[in-house]
């Protein structure tokens, strides 16, 4: 299916070691990045540099002294907390309910939870098979050191449970409330650590609102409704003195959405405490998280959607306990939907863009549901499913705007809608890279309602050879200097020296519309600057070039991933510099130029956590001349020029 390998060369040492040991061309891009990420990962003083001069004092602090007191009172339990025995639960209205069942009824297509079936003590979580016993092995779980991190916590969200209500119904029931009481017999505040994944602060606040939607929508006994009432106010007393303020970002968020939701469900003395201290954080909170655009500051569309879908939640239940705190939380939550519905694609999903998949937040039709019942003032609200839009993608001229760092084409192909995105942002907040890409000046194309040009996704968070892909340079459509990283990434979270956004800019010429993006993420490998242009014609042509200035001191490789269902037609064989390729009986031809050679390597495209398909990469090579300019063209038409057109130079500066 491949043909032979291509060579890739990574400074003078990379150079030698990929010519001596050739790489398997049918994974030949994540046995790059490895060796990418091998040479290039910093030492510890340079990490501990890096940390000191990106991330804030008041983390650092903060961060020392959980992990003294870990260390000093490592038996140290969550404790009692006996005010909970009068906690009771508060009537819902028609809307919360409505919510409730929402919620629900948006898990019946996700793929997680297809294959799940607690009756026989299977349950499937981002694509791994687990044996959880008959009543769950709680305790157990918690201790299996082979399964990851994210793993533990996602078993500790019980969000499976929603899962497992919308597959089965009503004969879901009695599983469910049998796993809930062995979780409460399992981790009972007395006697579990601190250090406990069941009681870390952002497993609480995962798992809050999935009690409050089954106590909403369930009848247990009334022994067990009790208990688990008690269970959360005593979560949500817990978590309001050990909020994630040292994280910070959607971990804070979350703990907010979760003492919100308490306040709202919870009838308890304390709910007053839970709702302001929730309302406290958010105004610190907010006018750094929720940029002027709408867009969340992390900028990763998974979370934006996320954390809009909390604050519309929030709005509805505490609706009845503070208005003017209701009507905060829905306006800020409208404006972030507005934005991500202006950046959909049109399969109705988001872009992959960082550390972003399917299914593991609201999809956009469910957040629209959402919004729709926030925005509803009546006691029996209708919520619809058709989802509302404000982009109309069935027009016939092209058109582009900026949203944000954002520039975004439309225009129709054979009566379907196509798209192209352009990230121009920098990667994230310098004090929080959790969920960055070493991606700056990627793009995503959809063309005839089909994705073509894909960011490559995330895998996992696990560290390992598919986190470093997924979050390097050559696994997005981006140029690299010596394959090496915009951004200096190492761990599953960290990230030191970063490239920075040096201009953004948009317009048309000659019936042609563009944006212009430039970054200096390699200026330490002698290239002071990368400029990109993207421009779209009125034939629906998509034109990228790049010029990079400065000397490089190792070559320039750019990257174009394809979809894993786009197939090749033309030609046969390699070297080539003109490729025809089709999906979906929709035909384009991709022509690259100024490159000195192009050819196909194996790459991976991850849409949900936990799901890899192989995928094709085209891979173009420069020269080393300052001032070159390189790049492809994706057109309905065969091209049958061999340079950009003079439009494209003018505005690169040539």
């Amino acid at each position: 299916m491949f043909s032979p390998p291509f060579y890739f060369y990574v400074g003078e040492l990379g150079r030698r070691l990929m010519e001596s040991f050739p790489m398997n061309p049918a994974s030949d891009l994540e046995n790059t990045v490895r060796a990418v990420v091998a040479h290039q990962t910093p030492g510890k003083l340079a990490r501990g540099a890096a940390i000191l001069a990106n991330y804030r004092w008041t983390q650092i602090g903060r961060r020392v002294f959980r992990l003294l007191s870990q260390r000093l009172r490592p038996s140290r339990t969550v404790g009692d907390w006996p005010e909970a025995a009068g906690a009771r639960l508060r009537p819902v209205s028609p809307r919360v309910e409505a919510l409730a069942r929402l919620v629900v009824d948006a898990r019946v297509g996700w793929i997680a939870t297809q294959d799940s079936d607690l009756s026989s003590g299977r349950l499937v979580i981002m694509g791994e098979t687990l044996d959880v016993g008959r009543p769950m092995c709680w305790r157990e779980l918690a201790a299996e050191q082979a399964l990851s991190h994210l793993l533990r916590f996602q078993l500790q969200y019980q969000e499976f449970l929603l899962g497992q209500l919308a597959k089965d119904g009503t004969a879901a029931w009695p599983l469910i409330w049998e796993a809930l009481s062995s979780w409460l017999v399992s981790f009972p505040p007395l006697a579990t650590r601190r250090t406990t994944d069941a009681w870390h602060p952002y497993c609480i606040s995962r798992r809050i609102p999935v009690w409050c939607w089954l106590l909403t929508l369930g009848n247990p006994s009334p022994e067990l409704r009790d208990r688990l009432t008690q269970s959360l106010a005593s979560q949500a007393e817990y978590l309001s003195g050990h909020l994630e303020i040292e994280l910070g970002g959607n971990h804070l968020l979350e703990n907010v959405a979760a003492l919100a939701m308490a306040a709202g469900f919870v009838d308890h003395e304390r709910a007053g405490h839970w709702l302001e201290r929730a309302w406290r954080v958010w105004q610190c909170e907010r006018a750094e998280q929720i940029l002027a655009h709408g867009e969340h500051f992390e900028r990763s569309p998974m979370y934006h959607c996320q954390v809009a879908a909390n604050l519309l939640k929030q709005s509805i239940v505490v609706a009845e306990l503070d208005d003017d705190i209701a009507k905060e939380w829905k306006q800020t939550g409208l404006a972030m939907v507005n934005f991500v519905r202006q950046i959909e694609h049109p399969d109705g999903e988001i872009p992959l863009l960082s550390d972003s998949g399917w299914e593991e937040a609201p999809s956009l039709a469910e957040l629209q549901q959402i919004a729709d019942l926030a925005e509803s003032c009546g006691e029996s609200p209708v919520i619809r499913n058709k989802s509302r839009s404000t982009i109309t993608h069935h027009a016939s001229s092209l058109r582009s705007r900026t949203v944000g760092p954002y520039w975004i084409a439309r225009w129709n192909t054979g009566g379907r809608p196509s798209m192209v995105l352009v990230d121009g942002g920098e990667v994230g907040p310098r004090h929080l890279p959790a969920h960055a890409h070493a991606d700056l000046s990627n793009l995503e194309i959809s063309i005839a309602g089909q994705r073509w040009i894909v960011d490559s996704g995330n895998f996992q968070y696990a560290a390992g050879s598919m986190r470093d892909y997924c979050r390097s340079s050559l696994a997005h459509n981006v140029l690299t200097v010596g394959n090496s990283n915009s951004c200096e990434i190492w761990g599953s979270f960290r990230m030191g020296h970063r490239g920075r956004i040096v201009e953004f800019r948009s317009g048309s010429t000659a019936g042609c519309q563009w944006v212009v993006v430039a970054h200096d993420g390699y200026r330490k490998v002698g290239v002071s600057r990368v400029t990109r242009l993207l421009g779209v014609d009125e034939f629906g042509s998509i034109y990228v070039a790049d010029r990079v200035e400065g000397k490089p001191s190792r070559p320039v490789v750019g990257g174009v991933h394809c979809h894993p269902s786009v197939r090749i037609l033309f030609p046969d064989s390699e070297p080539a510099s003109l490729w025809k390729l089709e999906q979906d009986g929709c035909e384009q031809w991709l022509a690259f130029l100024g490159a000195t050679r192009v050819a196909r390597a194996s790459g991976w495209y991850c849409p949900r956590f936990g799901c890899r398909e192989r995928n094709e990469a085209f891979l173009y090579e420069g020269s080393d001349e300052s001032g070159q300019i390189i790049g492809w063209i994706l057109s309905p038409m065969r091209p049958e020029f061999e340079e950009f057109p003079t439009w494209i130079l003018e505005q690169l500066g040539r």
